[in-house]
């Protein structure tokens, strides 16, 4: 049977969230990426959710900038990307950031990310016994009763002309964002079947994976935009679940009620 490891966390903002979709509306010109509810009213607007291959990108980036150090630690085996000068947007395929995250004109990535929904703060602690029993982290949008509806904000900027340094023409815009204290909800799955071998297993390729998160708490997850990243709740392989580095840093992400 094929093994899969998998993570729910939770992004919980600290500052305005701002994924702008770039798609103009009424009130703004960058809007926060949405999705509708199964249930609701498709007249009203959709749920703002942070795409999961939003959060795929920001944790190979993390990934791109530990890679080195974990290969030069013993931590991680295979090519460092540095080394191919592989970078996102001019992917080698070979590096070891490429075999677990995808590159281009590669076979699928054995690593999934859904999209982060907005819940319920109160409802953390019931999502931790139900996700993978009574309902999977996409059935989300199904269930109104756990569901968030974050405040959004509106900020405006002036566009800087370069060439004056004054306000270009028609250089007023809007951003949309979501309000500090949101609590999203997503979930990271790391297929077996899929890893290319070469010596990187699902453990090290876990470790990547898990520490790539961690770094998130120190860097930006949107423009701008900081967020304490924690783990919820996780099912891994026994392998995994014994291996020294995923479990303090399983331990350091751990969720605990505040």
């Amino acid at each position: 049977m094929a093994k899969v490891a998998r993570v729910v966390i939770i992004m919980e903002l600290l500052g305005t969230g701002l994924w702008g979709a770039g798609r103009e509306t009424f009130e703004a010109d960058a809007t926060t990426y949405r999705m509708f509810r199964l249930g609701a009213d498709q007249r009203a607007p959709g749920l703002p959710v942070v795409p999961g291959s939003y959060l795929k990108g920001l944790l190979r980036t993390a990934a791109y900038k530990i890679a080195g150090l974990l290969i030069n630690a013993g931590i991680l085996v295979g090519i460092d990307p540095a080394a191919q000068g592989c970078w996102i947007g001019s992917t080698c395929g070979k590096c070891v950031v490429c075999r677990v995250f995808g590159s281009s004109g590669r076979h699928q990535s054995p690593l999934y990310v859904s999209p982060l929904y907005p819940v319920r703060r109160e409802v953390l602690n019931r999502l931790k016994d139900a996700l993978w029993h009574e309902l999977d982290v996409d059935e989300l949008l199904s269930r109104l009763d756990l569901l968030a509806e974050p405040n959004l904000t509106y900020l405006a900027h002036v566009r800087i002309d370069d060439r004056c340094g004054k306000a270009a023409e028609g250089g007023l815009f809007v951003i949309e964002g979501v309000e500090p204290t949101a609590v999203f909800l997503g979930e990271v799955k790391l297929y077996e079947t899929f890893l290319p071998g070469d010596g990187l297993d699902l453990v090290r390729a876990l470790r990547l994976i898990l520490l790539s998160l961690a770094q998130l708490n120190y860097s930006f997850v949107g423009r701008r935009t900081r967020a304490k990243i924690s783990v919820l709740k996780h099912e891994l392989p026994p392998e995994a679940e014994q291996d020294d580095v995923c479990k303090e840093v399983l331990r350091d992400l751990e969720w605990r009620v505040q």
